[in-house]
């Protein structure tokens, strides 16, 4: 596993004895990295962020049922595309994501059960694609316009803050990790990226009490 060398700071509120621990209801540990994305104002270029995203958080919780993790990774995320149509080239796509995942060593996270259970989202996603159809018919545009088209699909997908949930998680000394993966349609940056920072990850411990409904699941 990687070691992570950012600058960031971590808050562990456990600030209670080992006996009265054991009937805490909560806890909370976080993880910050104030590394910026810089978005350019003239050409809309994205540089500086956090080159990759592989936090660790670890988190104690109490020995007994009922024991959960709220997780919610929070990133200002950017995306860039660029197409461009030519005499030669008449349709262009580019497409450019991030996708976050979180991984608990015990427990089932967002309904996934076992050691290591891993659930990825997409906090941003996008598809552009342009084509134009007159490149050789430019005389004729005037005279007949509905042969002459620009055509743009932009498509995307956002979630720049999301609750993963984790229950059955056994007393100790927990470790959750969350990466952010880039995908790039063209390998290169030069016609999509992709850009995280700054980020917080935070992780809430809590007890599911019999009074309450408990976590319910509505995947279909």
């Amino acid at each position: 596993m990687r070691i992570v060398v950012w600058t960031f700071a971590i808050v562990v509120a456990a600030f209670v004895s080992t006996s009265a621990f054991a009937q805490s209801s909560g806890n909370f540990a976080a993880d910050i990295d104030r590394t910026m994305c810089v978005l350019d104002n003239s050409t809309g270029a994205l540089s500086g962020g956090i080159p990759a995203v592989d936090w660790q958080v670890q988190i104690k919780v109490p020995n007994g049922s009922g024991t959960s993790l709220d997780i919610r990774p929070n990133f200002v995320t950017g995306l860039f595309t660029k197409t461009k149509v030519d005499t030669t080239t008449t349709t262009a796509s580019a497409a450019a994501g991030v996708q976050v995942c979180v991984k608990i060593d015990q427990g089932t996270l967002d309904g996934i059960p076992g050691p290591n259970a891993e659930h990825c989202v997409w906090y941003d996603k996008r598809f552009q694609q342009l084509s134009a159809s007159f490149f050789n018919q430019i005389a004729g545009c005037a005279t007949s316009p509905a042969s002459c088209s620009i055509d743009l699909i932009l498509s995307t997908l956002s979630a720049h803050s999301f609750d993963f949930v984790a229950s059955n998680i056994p007393g100790g000394l927990r470790t959750v990790e969350v990466t952010a993966n880039f995908f790039d349609s063209d390998g290169t940056a030069g016609n999509a990226a992709a850009c995280v920072g700054p980020g917080v990850v935070t992780v809430t411990q809590t007890k599911a009490f019999s009074t309450s409904s408990g976590i319910i699941d509505l995947t279909p």
